[in-house]
């Protein structure tokens, strides 16, 4: 696989994780071929040290550490994998309604690019993050607080 050959930034079972939470692309079509290298690319990728300086703006918001306050927004220690409005934070009432769901990596990946539009009334005052290697950076940043 491309991947291997590519410098390894985290562990190989966040790989796993975050590759058995994407989303399958329908069966048969060949158009799926280029969709699947591109998210294997982008996650291959994917720079843990790059994810933590992106936090750094949404510090202004969340804490990082395990048992740290909520502030404006939640604290994300431990987000991945987590049910949405997983804390005692006060969610807006769209994620309240969500908290059923699991926030897994592709979830988080949808929200990061457009909060509106994932959960629609969301009270995250945040446009979105739209490049897709800073999402999965991110991301992979996220999944290693746990």
């Amino acid at each position: 696989m491309e991947w291997r050959k590519k410098k390894k930034t985290f562990c190989l079972a966040c790989l796993a994780l975050f590759l058995l939470t994407l989303p399958q692309a329908p069966s048969g079509a060949a158009e799926n071929a280029p969709w699947l290298a591109e998210r294997n690319d982008m996650l291959a990728a994917a720079s843990v040290k790059k994810g933590h300086e992106i936090s750094t703006a949404c510090s202004i918001c969340h804490t990082f550490d395990k048992g740290g306050p909520n502030m404006t927004g939640p604290n994300l220690w431990g987000i991945v994998g987590a049910r949405h409005a997983h804390s005692d934070y006060d969610f807006s009432p769209v994620l309240r309604k969500m908290k059923d769901k699991i926030w897994t990596p592709d979830a988080l990946d949808r929200y990061l690019k457009e909060p509106g539009r994932y959960a629609p009334g969301t009270t995250m005052y945040f446009g979105g993050l739209l490049d897709p290697q800073d999402r999965a950076d991110l991301i992979a940043y996220l999944m290693t607080l746990k």
